[in-house]
């Protein structure tokens, strides 16, 4: 950023959501993650020195950053006084749910598989957006060393050609606008290290999801292997088990039916008896009424003598106590008189 301090209000407003983001980042890593993370660029020797000093809050470590790297201090200490009284202050080392150790990422990285390629997909569509930005200010810094090299090159024709009193406004006019252009240069310099670390970052993020996502896809190869062979086995022990059944019950009815058998035989046979039985008892009960009937008559026909049997007695009976009981009233005390 320049030191003149003259910044559009869009470009502000961008470098303070670039360093709030960059905090919110920051504030769950330790000094060693974040020399970590800058590793690949160009670091200063004064930025170097700050890593192997004591934990400082955010918005400072990234002024002093911002002031070893030519940045404009004033507009940053500004940026995040704002940031700071509206999103609080952010120490590093530190975290909202806790301390992390050197060699963890910042990001939670999701074990769903679905958010695993939805972060990689999201992951490559920025990383190539950087990619195009960190291109444009390539293309920006070689533009501006080109015009760098063309002024140094006029001021030099001018000296050669020109009136010294006459064109020495003009070179000082020059020199100013060679220190504005190496003051831009540098500012460049600082975002392409930015946009550096940011594409570093995003392709370590991205190679991590990358990694996880084949190690699930792996562990659900492995997964399914031992479902299909559990299930094989399973199958196979079901078939024994329904083919020992099979046997226990093809024995089991061979013998019911063996016993079937033998209970139809028997069962036919006491049939046949029962029938037999019943016959001979059909027989017996015919004769046994006719039998009944014969007596009933010999019975009625034995009442009707005896009957008869019964009033011959009763008249002999009648006839010999007359013949008995008349004389002796006749007589009296005598003998039976003689008729």
């Amino acid at each position: 950023m320049p030191s003149n301090g003259r910044t559009s209000a869009k470009a502000l407003e961008d470098l303070k959501d670039h360093f709030r983001e960059v905090c919110s980042v920051l504030g769950m890593l330790d000094p060693v993650q974040i020399a970590a993370r800058t590793a690949g660029g160009v670091v200063p020797e004064t930025v170097m020195k700050m890593f192997s000093g004591p934990a400082l809050p955010a918005w400072e470590y990234w002024l002093q950053v911002t002031e070893a790297l030519g940045g404009d201090v004033q507009v940053i200490e500004k940026l995040w006084v704002t940031a700071v009284k509206e999103e609080g202050s952010f120490e590093l080392g530190q975290a909202g749910s806790g301390h992390t150790t050197a060699g963890e990422h910042a990001i939670a990285i999701p074990s769903d598989p679905e958010h695993l390629q939805a972060l990689g997909r999201q992951l490559r569509r920025r990383a190539d957006a950087e990619r195009e930005h960190h291109d444009e200010i390539v293309r920006g810094m070689r533009s501006v060393e080109g015009e760098v090299d063309r002024v140094s090159a006029l001021i030099e024709a001018l000296r050669r050609k020109a009136d010294e009193d006459r064109l020495a406004q003009r070179i000082n006019e020059l020199e100013s606008e060679r220190r504005r252009l190496r003051r831009e240069i540098k500012r460049l310099k600082g975002e392409l290290y930015a946009v550096s670390t940011e594409r570093e970052r995003i392709a370590t993020e991205l190679a991590e999801v990358n990694y996880r996502l084949v190690e699930f896809q792996f562990e659900r190869a492995q997964y399914e292997e031992r479902l299909k062979y559990q299930a094989e086995l399973q199958l196979r022990d079901t078939q024994e088990e329904l083919r020992k059944i099979d046997e226990a019950w093809g024995i089991r009815m061979k013998r019911l039916t063996e016993e079937l058998s033998s209970i139809q035989e028997k069962a036919g046979r006491e049939a046949v008896e029962l029938r037999q039985s019943l016959s001979e008892m059909s027989r017996d009960r015919a004769n046994f009424q006719r039998a009944n009937q014969q007596l009933r008559a010999e019975n009625k026909e034995c009442g009707a003598a005896l009957d008869a049997a019964r009033k011959t007695i009763d008249q002999v009976y009648r006839r010999w106590w007359v013949r008995l009981l008349v004389p002796r009233q006749l007589s009296g005390t005598g003998g039976p008189v003689r008729s």
